[in-house]
């Protein structure tokens, strides 16, 4: 049988040709990525689907690839994670994060989104923009007013 490629929301490419162009996009073949010197995890989309006569829930469309790092700094894959797939962007997500939750000092926010500690593959956002709305100069108090006498003349 010959395999078929789809995206990474499972629709079917045309060809071959257009698969391997996906291919070339690192950002849209690595779904999430985590490295902190110890452990590493990458889900990707992979796309290829050898055998389209499964179950479209059992195609993978997305692969987790864990590691160790050995002390000599090579990595290992995980046995029980590595090459791990899953059908939809969503169930590798899900994988992925429980993973990194589970091995790393990553944790859940009051919002439950992942927070993921120490990823050297993530780089420090830039500060803030000014804010334009803020004041040049800061109101000083004058001796015996209050601060809400401040205000309209």
């Amino acid at each position: 049988m010959k395999p078929i490629y789809v995206t990474r929301e499972g629709i079917k490419l045309g060809s071959l040709a257009e698969w391997k162009k996906l291919r070339e996009d690192k950002s849209y073949v690595e779904v999430r990525a985590y490295d902190n010197g110890d452990v590493r995890a990458i889900l990707e989309w992979n796309g290829r689907v050898d055998d389209a006569s499964v179950f479209r829930d059992c195609w993978p469309v997305f692969k987790l690839m864990v590691g160790n790092y050995a002390a000599d700094g090579s990595l290992w894959p995980d046995p029980v994670e590595y090459g791990k797939t899953f059908p939809t962007e969503e169930a590798g997500i899900a994988a992925y994060e429980a993973f990194i939750e589970r091995w790393t000092a990553s944790r859940r926010d009051a919002e439950g989104a992942l927070v993921e500690e120490d990823n050297n593959l993530t780089p420090t956002p830039p500060p803030p923009p000014p804010n334009p709305d803020a004041p040049a100069s800061e109101v000083t108090a004058i001796k015996g007013m209050e601060d809400d006498d401040v205000g309209a003349w």
